[in-house]
Order: C-alpha cells, then sequence, then structure tokens
C-alpha cells in the first residue's frame, strides 16, 4: 500500500500568529518596513488591518495583493516557518506501519531539497520521498510511478476536491496509466472540507471511488480501526472484481 500525503494544510501550518508571513509581505509588496516595525506587530491580522488594508487603496494594489497571497505557500522562507499540525507526525508515523509513504504537494520544483530537509527535521517518515507539484493531475502522477503493480494508493489531502479534479486530468492526459489505478486508488479527506458533487460535478464521478474522512491527527488510531480497515475492504473488493 502507498499513502501519497500532501504537506501545505495536511501535515504542514503556521502558528495562529502567522508571523512568518510578515517579511514576506514586507518584501513582496515592497512595504518598506523595517525589522523593528515588523516586529512589534503581535500577530499577522493585526499586520492586515493597519497596514496591508490601508495600502490597499487602488485596484491595482489588490490586484498585487491577492497574486501575493497565492503564491505565499511557494515561498522558501514561509514553508521553512511552517509547523506540523498537532498529531501529525505521529499520525504519518501509524500510516507507515500499513504501508509506503510519499509526500505530494503544490510547490515549485526548487523547493523540494527544502521540503525533504523540513520532513526530516520534524520527525516525519520516508523524507527523501517528496515531490513538489505545479499541476493538479501531477499529485497523482508521483503515486502512479512510485507504486508498484497492483499495489494499493491513498492519497491523503485536505483539498480533495482539487485532488479529484486532478484525478479526472490524469486519467485525460495518461489514458493507460489512469485505467491501472481505477481499482486500486482511495482516498482520505484530512479536515472538514465539504465536498458537493452538484456544486462541483466535475467531482462526481471520482466520488464513487473508496472515501473517507480523517478530521483530525489525533484521530489516527480509532480511524485505523474503523474507517480506515473499511476503505482498505472497499479497495480489496474493487480489485478482486476487476481480477474476474
Amino acid at each position: 500500500m502507498l499513502f501519497a500525503i500532501d504537506i501545505d494544510g495536511t501535515i504542514a501550518t503556521h502558528t495562529e500568529q502567522r508571523l512568518s508571513y510578515l517579511p514576506y509581505f514586507n518584501r513582496t509588496l515592497s512595504l518598506g518596513l523595517s525589522k523593528e516595525q515588523l516586529a512589534a506587530f503581535p500577530n499577522f491580522f493585526t499586520f492586515q488591518e493597519r497596514v496591508i488594508f490601508p495600502w490597499m487603496n487602488t485596484r491595482e494594489r489588490k490586484i498585487l495583493y491577492k497574486e501575493a497571497s497565492k503564491q505565499l505557500q511557494y515561498d522558501p522562507a514561509c514553508q521553512q516557518a511552517a509547523i506540523p499540525i498537532a498529531g501529525a507526525v505521529e499520525g504519518t508515523q501509524r500510516l507507515a506501519e500499513y504501508g509506503r509513504v510519499i509526500y505530494v504537494t503544490y510547490r515549485k520544483p526548487d523547493a523540494e531539497q527544502i521540503t525533504r530537509q523540513w520532513l526530516a527535521n520534524n520527525g516525519f517518515p520516508s523524507p527523501k520521498h517528496a515531490y513538489c507539484s505545479e499541476y493538479s493531475y501531477d499529485k497523482i502522477k508521483h503515486a502512479q510511478q512510485e507504486a508498484e503493480e497492483e499495489e494499493q494508493v491513498i492519497m491523503v489531502d485536505n483539498d480533495m476536491k482539487g485532488v479529484m479534479i486532478g484525478f479526472r486530468a490524469f486519467c485525460t492526459n495518461y489514458r493507460e496509466q489512469g485505467k491501472t489505478l481505477l481499482n486500486r486508488i482511495g482516498f482520505i479527506l484530512y479536515g472538514d472540507q465539504v465536498l458537493d458533487p452538484v456544486q462541483d460535478p466535475k467531482i462526481a464521478p471520482v466520488m464513487r471511488l473508496p472515501l473517507k474522512r480523517l478530521l483530525d491527527w489525533q484521530d489516527t488510531p480509532s480511524f485505523l480501526q474503523g474507517d480506515f480497515h473499511g476503505l482498505v475492504q472497499q479497495l480489496t473488493q474493487r480489485q478482486s472484481r476487476a481480477a474476474v
């Protein structure tokens, strides 16, 4: 069994204060604040209210801020400043007892070394097997390439809508490889993201595949004894029917 685990928002987050965001926005938006001025803010939200919102006084600046916010997760300093979500290290280690672990994340390819070092520093299993992806189907592509023939593949992600759309794109762009995954791929949605196939019809076909939800990494022991067991049973049944 191969677990392909997302990073940002799934096993990595920032402190509540999000102070690592301040230097990033100060640099990206050319705000010109000194280190001393930045250090005076207790958290990102205060910085946002007192500095960023007043600064966004034109349409052009609003666009700049929106783009900077999109690119934030790719910033090396912000990536290094991330901390593991509570229970994520232990939960991932428990998954590693059931199969192999790799990491697939939306980051620039040149961030792979930083990402692997962060995983190693924080005690995550198999830190060398981390792959940065730029396109929606790359997460699936890396998982398919890493998986052995007939090995069950489980995607673990907080943005399951993106993963499902990526899976459809993968099956369109890599038809034969997609066929080999159809009966052996499952999904673990981490967190409370709502999946609505009516509002998002692109995900409707994929939601027919085995899917379970893990709300909190600290619930991993009970999840492994319950929903995860059911997920594996579903995958095994699908593989058995396909083999007939």
